[in-house]
């Protein structure tokens, strides 16, 4: 809080983050220019203190064998060949919304009303197939990251000449072979999610080359105060899930990120409204247990009893969801032992259609909840997250009444009121993109 009473916006701290992280690049970026492309993010977790940067890369890619490699370059010279022989004329999109699949479907509908063609893979002879992905991740640069995955100190290994002039070469080669695949498919619009991952970076970057628009949809609400996975924005649009927080990163992302933020209200908004159930069960979430220290893990046990304490009390169901990063369920029984709750994976929308209110630290699925009408109880974590319309509460001073109170609608007044996602005003935007590609 400042001293005028106002309060400190968390994303403020990206301007800082942002200064340091091009000193890091300073000189790199210069030198290697591909390189720092593709590792941008990774390196912006690293600088953050995120102590897992080395296992999101081998969850990413851990398709490092040389035998799947081989596979993708054979694919790869097979449609080289083909590609003489079998040219398209017709103007292809691609459209993956895999945690939006009703946009998915209104976005592909309207796109093939528009005259153009929806483009999933390549069909080569032989029944063998190219995929846009495959192309992005063949070859030497993604044996390189398997070093880079492997490697004790993340950074460190950032500093090896050797290494970013090797690297920096391959991934400048997968560049040029994704910009020559979309060229040749005749692909004149990409909407995706995740296009901050290394191979989401390379393929945004052949995409501009070609002046061909890329529009990322976030999968979450974004929380991280550096602005991390979404500033820079890499995509050429970055639609975010409601327009207070399209207007918070335009304030304190780089001013590149400004005219590139946007918002047409919650992107999960088409996919569930269901009506409350009828028996009592709360949707807990937990947070990734194995992550944590000995220390914080007493610490994070001590709250959680009292709230899943207080639900069993009154004979509430507990439904534990796990975070996607947590590995080993195991882990969460055994920390849980104590208490009668149910813990089993399930989709998200059905875990939401069955709770009656949903508990957790800052988390997009708490947004999901609350847009969807369902009334949630954000506890206060470690980090000054706010998500919006939401007051927080800390574990330990959770009483029933305050339960009773958002059950009653009393301080869960916003979710009703939340606007359903624009998808007139989105399928307009897309065709004045695919309009303004340089290949029309």
């Amino acid at each position: 809080m400042r001293k005028d009473g106002s309060m400190i916006d968390p994303f403020e701290c990206s301007v800082i983050f942002d200064q340091e992280v091009r000193g890091f690049f300073q000189e790199r970026k210069t030198r290697f220019p591909y390189a720092v492309l593709a590792l941008e993010n990774e390196v912006r977790m690293s600088l953050s203190g995120a102590p897992h940067v080395n296992q999101v890369l081998r969850n990413n890619y851990a398709d490092f064998r040389l035998r799947s490699q081989l596979k993708k370059m054979g694919r790869w010279l097979v449609w080289k060949v083909s590609n003489r022989f079998f040219a398209k004329n017709k103007l292809r999109y691609q459209v993956a919304l895999s945690r939006t699949p009703v946009i998915e479907t209104e976005v592909v509908d309207f796109l093939d009303e528009e005259g153009l063609e929806r483009f999933t893979e390549c069909s080569l002879p032989l029944g063998v197939t190219l995929s846009l992905q495959e192309v992005a991740t063949k070859g030497t640069a993604f044996s390189l990251l398997g070093r880079i995955s492997t490697h004790e100190e993340f950074s460190s290994l950032l500093k090896n000449e050797r290494f970013m002039l090797q690297f920096n070469r391959a991934v400048r080669k997968n560049v040029f072979s994704v910009r020559n695949f979309l060229s040749q498919e005749k692909i004149a619009l990409l909407v995706v999610h995740d296009a901050h991952h290394v191979a989401g970076r390379i393929i945004c970057a052949a995409a501009e080359q070609c002046g061909i628009p890329v529009v990322e949809v976030a999968h979450g609400y974004t929380q991280c105060p550096n602005l991390i996975s979404v500033s820079p924005v890499i995509a050429s649009v970055e639609v975010v899930w409601s327009d207070q927080l399209a207007s918070r990163i335009r304030c304190f992302g780089l001013p590149s990120d400004r005219c590139r933020v946007v918002s047409f209200g919650f992107p999960k908004s088409l996919v569930c409204r269901c009506p409350l159930p009828r028996f009592r069960q709360a949707l807990v979430l937990v947070n990734p247990i194995s992550r944590m220290s000995v220390r914080e893990r007493e610490i994070y046990h001590s709250e959680m009893s009292h709230v899943l304490r207080m639900f069993c009390d009154h004979g509430w169901l507990v439904k534990l969801r796990v975070h996607p990063s947590e590995k080993y369920l195991s882990v969460v029984a055994d920390f849980f032992c104590d208490f009668d709750v149910i813990l089993r994976k399930d989709t998200l929308e059905n875990d939401l259609a069955n709770s009656r209110i949903v508990v957790g630290t800052a988390s997009s699925v708490l947004v999901e909840a609350l847009f969807n009408g369902i009334p949630v109880i954000q506890l206060a974590g470690d980090k000054d997250i706010r998500l919006e319309h939401l007051t927080v509460k800390q574990s330990v001073d959770l009483a029933w009444n305050d339960v009773e109170s958002i059950l009653s609608n009393a301080n869960n007044r916003h979710s009703s009121n939340v606007p359903e996602f624009r998808s007139l005003r989105f399928r307009e935007f897309l065709i004045d993109l695919v309009q303004d590609c340089s290949l029309i």
